[in-house]
């Protein structure tokens, strides 16, 4: 997993991670705060398990890479394809270069939280920046065959009061914010509602 984090540093990313491998494997609740010792220091015995939680987080620090800075379309193409590289070999075969994994069985996840906290670059309106890294998601995953998922926010539009008077505040595939080509490069596409928040009566 390739996590481009926008919205959080990778240590709380990390922090969040070894608390939720604290409570599946030992059934212990250390919210990621008191990880971080913001909330309240961790007693002795707390100590002793963050410190077998630490070395699992050492052993898939290769297979979990937490990207926090800032991120356009040209730092996410130069940053990910080298990475990309070192998991197989482009073999030439005919007119095209066709990618050999290393690890046929292995999958490659790259994950954007969320994309329109991109930044535009060359004078590209946020618009023209995001449907850049989209362009270059799709790209890298005929190449690489990576798995992009790219969060997105909706539009105001989806949660008007004229909507939800008619109770139709569920997500449509034109709700999404800022851009609507993500949606048409996208294979699936999934969104989150909660019609209880929305306070539909007679919700299907």
């Amino acid at each position: 997993i390739i996590l481009y984090s926008l919205e959080v540093s990778a240590e709380i990313v990390y922090a969040k991670l070894l608390s939720l491998y604290l409570y599946e494997t030992f059934g212990l609740v250390v919210p990621f705060m008191e990880l971080l010792s913001k909330s309240r220091l961790l007693t002795d015995e707390r100590y002793q398990y963050v410190l077998l939680g630490r070395e699992w987080l050492e052993s898939i620090e290769n297979r979990f890479i937490v990207f926090d800075k800032s991120l356009n379309a040209k730092k996410l193409y130069h940053s990910l394809v080298p990475i990309l590289q070192s998991k197989g070999i482009l073999e030439k075969q005919g007119d095209r270069e066709v990618f050999i994994p290393n690890n046929p069985e292995q999958l490659i996840v790259v994950a954007i939280d969320h994309i329109s906290i991109v930044v535009p670059s060359d004078g590209k309106t946020l618009k023209q920046e995001m449907d850049l890294v989209s362009q270059y998601l799709l790209s890298l995953r005929n190449k690489y065959g990576i798995s992009p998922v790219v969060l997105m926010q909706q539009n105001r539009e989806a949660s008007s009061v004229e909507r939800r008077k008619m109770e139709m505040s569920e997500p449509e595939l034109g709700h999404t914010k800022d851009s609507s080509n993500i949606v048409q490069d996208s294979e699936i596409v999934l969104a989150v509602y909660s019609p209880i928040k929305d306070k539909c009566v007679n919700y299907r």
